[in-house]
């Protein structure tokens, strides 16, 4: 399983990452910050960070900065289903009605499997926020909401509503189908999906600084999201926002931090 992981994370890391190269980038195209790790088998490894942690601000960045990895997280949660299928208490194949025989399903899901919502084919909504009117969204604003209990609510009011599409027929990007990914985790190994990750992946691998949330805060004590909008890049750092940003993504499944990844802004 070592293997599977690693390869995930050499795809993100930059095969040859040097201080000119992440100057050069941050610069051509107006970044916030980067960061990039040069990984050898057997050799010395080269971590380079350039830039700022808040767009135009004075706050430089580091190689220990935490950097916000957002839907990087699909990937280690797609490993540790993986783990399950490995430990043969889950198949790619089993389908959700299996696994929570209780659960009131609408039809247009019942042959919905494990595989299909990996591959983003599960016909999940791929716009959370406008389903139903976005009232199951408004619901995981709750900050005393436990994160299992809010992948469960998406689980019951997602696979309960129409399909979005057939499954197994369209591609549709679904952080939905990632939650209640989430949420089989949570049911299979018995485990809050926190504590399944730690356990499996980042205890294993020495991943040390991850952990879980939004990424920084106005006092700047590491890197802050970032948004695009019309090519300007936006800092979202008033404090309202940053309540909601922290509060959404406790609840919302894969969320994770880490030191040094490429990115500091999610552009």
């Amino acid at each position: 399983m070592k293997k599977i992981v690693l390869c995930l994370v050499f795809i993100a890391l930059s095969s040859s990452a040097s201080e000119s190269d992440i100057t050069s980038i941050v610069k051509k195209y107006d970044l916030p910050a980067l960061a990039g790790a040069k990984v050898v088998v057997g050799g010395k490894d080269i971590v380079v960070t350039y830039g700022t942690r808040k767009y135009k601000g004075k706050v430089f960045v580091t190689s220990k900065d935490k950097f916000h990895l957002g839907s990087n997280g699909k990937s280690m949660t797609a490993t540790l289903i993986g783990v399950l299928v490995q430990k043969k208490l889950l198949q790619w194949d089993t389908k959700i009605k299996d696994i929570f025989p209780d659960l009131e399903l609408n039809s247009g899901y019942k042959n919905l499997t494990v595989e299909m919502l990996l591959a983003h084919r599960g016909g999940t909504p791929g716009d959370l926020i406008k389903f139903q009117g976005g009232a199951l969204w408004s619901s995981l604003w709750n900050p005393k909401l436990p994160t299992e209990e809010g992948r469960r609510l998406v689980l019951t009011k997602v696979l309960k509503a129409d399909p979005e599409e057939k499954i197994g027929s369209k591609y549709i990007y679904s952080n939905a189908g990632y939650i209640i990914l989430g949420a089989i985790i949570d049911k299979v190994s018995t485990m809050r999906w926190e504590d399944f990750i730690q356990k499996e992946l980042f205890l294993p691998l020495e991943m040390n600084s991850c952990g879980f949330g939004a990424p920084g805060n106005p006092d700047l004590n590491w890197p802050i999201n970032h948004g695009c909008i019309k090519l300007l890049i936006i800092n979202q750092v008033q404090k309202n926002q940053i309540f909601l940003q922290i509060t959404l993504q406790q609840l919302l499944l894969p969320e994770v931090f880490i030191v040094v990844l490429m990115t500091g802004a999610n552009i």
